[in-house]
């Protein structure tokens, strides 16, 4: 079943209060194949207090996939959903409550997943790098995406042991992520032998290789890692391995428990080097984007 188009004009208040879980079970079927098998998470962002947001994620909440959301998300649901879950519990089906406490009626949303997936030690399928950029123009981070493709794609040896690869660009609603979705599964150990950034030894991964080529040739406070430097660049591929999360494609980006800034688009690689890019990625409302899903759906993996 697929969430029909309910003609609103604003998909994140379709029955008059915020519910953001109408937009995303309208994107849902276009992620069946880039999160098939593929744990689902939230962040819930709550107004100003001591806990600004929390998280909802299989090991705690109970699993939950991108299929619960095409077979159970319908208007009958989010009609229900102007009144409180223990009013309604009963007229909702076991699947159906717990899309509720992942997607709360009336809160801004992050939409995530769980990466190689909830267990610790599972092999990788996908690899990604965040390209995190604090105080740093969203221009040089393009410019940094680039040159990491570039980087990647032209080391021979990290191929060799890895073996082959897709790459995949995410607009996260911010700046950029770098998938390398793998034709086979890589053993957990090899994130850590040949992935994961060291400060004493930061050419000793290749992601620390391909950042200081970066800085030597693009921006110089490049740096690979997970530490966020105002001024630096930082290509980050910590939530890579199983047990991490990632920003789903169409996510908002929320930026507060009042509003969001962006939203996760994939990218048309041969567009990278376009300098009309960001402002097109940044033109796109949850309106605009429901409008034009049969392009972002030739953009998907």
């Amino acid at each position: 079943m697929v969430l029909q188009d309910l003609g609103v004009r604003d998909p994140l208040q379709p029955f008059g209060f915020l519910d953001v879980l109408y937009y995303y079970g309208r994107v849902a079927p276009l992620l069946r194949t880039f999160l098939k098998g593929k744990l689902l998470a939230t962040k819930i962002h709550l107004p100003k207090g001591n806990i600004p947001f929390f998280l909802r994620r299989a090991h705690i909440d109970g699993p939950l996939k991108i299929d619960d959301l095409l077979t159970d998300v319908d208007s009958n649901l989010l009609k229900l959903r102007a009144n409180a879950l223990a009013d309604v519990r009963g007229q909702l089906t076991a699947t159906q409550q717990r899309i509720w406490t992942y997607f709360v009626p009336r809160k801004f949303i992050d939409f995530f997943y769980a990466t190689n997936g909830e267990k610790i030690g599972g092999p990788l399928e996908r690899i990604y790098f965040d390209i995190d950029r604090k105080g740093v123009g969203v221009d040089i981070a393009q410019e940094v995406t680039v040159a990491l493709l570039d980087a990647i794609a032209e080391d021979t040896q990290f191929r060799d042991i890895v073996g082959s690869f897709k790459f995949f660009v995410l607009w996260t609603g911010n700046s950029f992520h770098v998938y390398l979705l793998l034709k086979k599964p890589m053993y957990a150990s090899y994130y850590e032998k040949f992935i994961a950034y060291t400060k004493d030894d930061p050419l000793r991964s290749f992601t620390g290789r391909w950042a200081a080529k970066i800085a030597k040739d693009i921006y110089t406070k490049t740096q690979g890692g997970h530490e966020k430097k105002q001024g630096w660049i930082t290509i980050d591929p910590s939530q890579s391995p199983s047990g991490k999360l990632a920003r789903c494609p169409f996510s908002l980006h929320v930026s507060s428990a009042e509003g969001f800034d962006g939203i996760a688009l994939p990218i048309d690689i041969k567009r990278l080097r376009d300098t009309t890019l960001i402002k097109d990625l940044k033109s796109y409302t949850p309106k605009k984007l429901l409008d034009h899903l049969d392009h972002f759906k030739k953009l998907l993996p």
